[in-house]
Parts: structure tokens; sequence; C-alpha cells
């Protein structure tokens, strides 16, 4: 772990909901010992970093597992969050990155007849790609960082992605 604070680097705040601190205070918080602040934290992100984790596992336990791993993950690596970072962003990147090392060490079983099992024929980083931009409407810009690439590359992936779920979605379609 570093040895940085929440101090050291202002991180770029996202407005807080509604009276609520602001990400960036939580995490401030959680540095100082509060033992509810992360738990907020993630309480405030959990729909979306959900949502993530299921697209790209397809699997309710496999993506309450890499869920979990991802905060405990988090939890201890705030210190090393960088000035500049939006803490959302951080956390996808993540949950992301937890998911891609699940998907590469133990592919889940496809379902014959869906989107999903056809997306489940395609590499990780293809898939990744698609699930961000196409599927969960992440910017160009947010899944870049997110997955920790360039824009040609994010690119480049979902489109050799969208072609080749094309051929396989017309493969499942003809075995039915």
């Amino acid at each position: 772990m570093s040895g940085r604070s929440a101090s050291a680097a202002p991180l770029r705040a996202v407005s807080a909901r509604g009276g609520e601190p602001a990400d960036a205070e939580l995490l401030a918080r959680h540095l100082q010992g509060d033992p509810d602040a992360f738990g907020s934290l993630f309480r405030r992100h959990k729909q979306e970093l959900w949502a993530v984790a299921i697209r790209l596992l397809g699997d309710v336990g496999l993506a309450a597992q890499a869920i979990q791993d991802a905060m405990v993950l988090a939890f201890w690596k705030v210190p090393e969050l960088g000035g500049g970072d939006v803490v959302t962003t951080w956390l996808h990147r993540i949950v992301v990155n937890v998911c891609l090392d699940r998907m590469r060490s133990f592919p889940p079983p496809a379902d014959d007849g869906d989107v999903m099992a056809a997306l489940r024929h395609l590499d990780v980083e293809q898939q990744s790609a698609l699930v961000l931009v196409d599927m969960l409407g992440f910017s160009v810009a947010d899944a870049c960082e997110i997955l920790g690439v360039s824009a040609d590359a994010l690119l480049s992936r979902r489109d050799r992605g969208r072609a080749r779920l094309v051929t396989e979605l017309t493969h499942l379609q003809q075995a039915r």
C-alpha cells in the first residue's frame, strides 16, 4: 500500500446526492478511521457496479463473488487512489478488472440461444468493450479510463467484438 493520504492529492469531486457527503469526503473519512464511510460509498454505487459484474460474468453467483472481492480490494487500495481520479470510475475499474480476471481463469458456461451466450464466445477484451459501451452505455472516454486503454484500442475491440457477435448469433440461430 502507498503512503499517500486522501489529502495529498484532492480527488475530482462528484456532487453528492441530497445533502449526502461527496465520494471524496467519504474516502477521506474512511482513511481517518470512520468505520461506516466505505460502506456508505459502496451502497451509493452498488447498483451500477452490480450491473457491470452481472453483464460481464452472466451469472448471479459469480457476479456477487466478484463484487465482494472487488470491494475488499478497493477498501484496502483507497490510499493508492490518485488525485484527479473520479471515485466511481476507480470503483468500476476495480470491478471490471476482477471480472476480467475471473473470465480469463474460469470462462462461464454459455446458454445457447441468447446474446449473453454469443457474447461468451468473444475474447474478454471484446466482451468488456461491448458490455461497457454498448450494453451499459458508458462513454468511450469513461470506458477507456475503466479499462486502462486508449480510445483507438477500445473502439477496435468493440468493432471486432460486434462483428464476431453477429457471427456467433448467426451460428446460434442456425444451430436451433
